[in-house]
């Protein structure tokens, strides 16, 4: 009881009370060598991975670890034979959070030329590495793939759909839910059970699509699951398209940033992915069973914002924790939870929660909660 009444004495901050405290461990880290890098080509961008002796952090053997960027590794001084401190990040992602430089008669610099996909020229856009050839087989694939998990067909995977690719010229997503068994029996490693399964999974889509999960497959840049959600929550997708293809672009610019969440670049994005899918955008609307999304929202799920730059990329977060919260891009009153990469970097985003009342917590907070 004598507890109780001094923790309300002294008092709260803007959002919690000064009579609680939440120690937390620090991470487990480990020295290991850096042996090499491999270069993985993603939808936009060729990311660095870094290859390490293998040490064990946490119980978990560690040989790859995450290198982020180019930028990263220039900013960090990174050389192979450096030694790395390790850390895994909400005891899930490996990633460098110190260098010890090796000896500079053993240490080699990091550059690449050419995508490792393609063989073509790169082009080094801080903070990334982009193949210059737009119709890179690795970047296609990878934005097929993502397409592909997003319009909800799960067993479909990486290889088969490199090889569709190779051998029936499949290129986008209409191409794949018109797939005959005949045509999947022409694969390699095809028979007749393995492509009834998958035709199986990719005629799911016939029992009907969310609009959300339509407008994310087309890979619009910064348009992902939960920005999708929203807009689709708020106005069906074909008035969406109306707004983007009939309208002037300052008039479609002003509607969509009306909507809560959408700030002029990404109107921009919007409406330019818009307009250079909208063929094939409709060719899918008028093909598959849409499920209108308008008015569909989470009740009762607690409303989360991140903020900061973080260990991976915010959408590797947002799978882990879809469903269990409902993911904003604004600090509003309604918030409940703002998701901090550091405190100490006191943001706009944490300095109006604060003023708020809003809980303020980092993400090994929270991703600790999904262990």
């Amino acid at each position: 009881f004598a507890d109780e009444e001094y923790k309300e004495s002294i008092g709260y901050t803007s959002h919690h009370s000064r009579g609680e405290i939440a120690l937390k461990f620090a991470n487990d880290t480990a020295e290991s060598k850096l042996l090499g890098i491999t270069w993985s080509c993603g939808k936009r961008v060729i990311t660095p991975i870094g290859n390490v002796e293998p040490v064990e952090i946490g119980g978990v053997t560690v040989s790859n670890v995450s290198l982020h960027n180019y930028k990263f590794i220039k900013d960090m001084g990174i050389c192979i034979g450096d030694t790395l401190v390790i850390e895994r990040a909400g005891d899930v992602i490996p990633h460098v959070v110190e260098v010890i430089c090796s000896d500079m008669g053993t240490a080699l610099s990091i550059k690449i030329e050419n995508c490792p996909e393609c063989g073509s020229e790169v082009m080094y856009d801080e903070p990334n590495v982009r193949c210059t050839n737009e119709e890179c087989s690795g970047g296609k694939l990878n934005r097929l793939y993502d397409s592909v998990r997003r319009i909800g067909i799960e067993r479909l995977g990486k290889p088969t759909l490199r090889d569709m690719m190779s051998y029936l010229l499949v290129d986008d997503l209409i191409d794949i839910i018109h797939m005959t068994k005949k045509e999947l029996l022409t694969l390699p490693r095809f028979g007749d059970k393995k492509a009834d399964n998958l035709l199986e999974e990719i005629n799911k889509v016939y029992d009907g699509v969310h609009e959300w999960q339509i407008l994310s497959s087309l890979n619009i840049p910064g348009i992902g699951r939960t920005l999708s959600k929203m807009l689709c929550n708020k106005i069906p997708l074909i008035s969406l398209i109306h707004i983007c293809v009939t309208s002037s672009k300052e008039r479609a610019v002003a509607t969509l940033c009306n909507l809560d969440q959408i700030e002029h670049d990404r109107a921009n994005e919007l409406i330019n992915g818009i307009n250079d899918n909208v063929d094939y955008l409709n060719s899918l609307v008028n093909t598959l069973p849409i499920i209108n999304d308008v008015e569909v929202l989470m009740e009762g799920v607690p409303k989360i914002c991140f903020t900061g730059k973080f260990p991976e990329k915010k959408a590797f977060y947002y799978e882990k924790l879809e469903g269990k919260y409902e993911i904003v891009e604004k600090v509003s009153k309604d918030l409940d939870i703002l998701i901090v990469a550091d405190k100490s970097k006191n943001s706009s985003k944490q300095q109006k929660a604060e003023k708020l009342g809003i809980k303020i917590m980092d993400i090994d907070e929270i991703m600790r909660g999904e262990r």
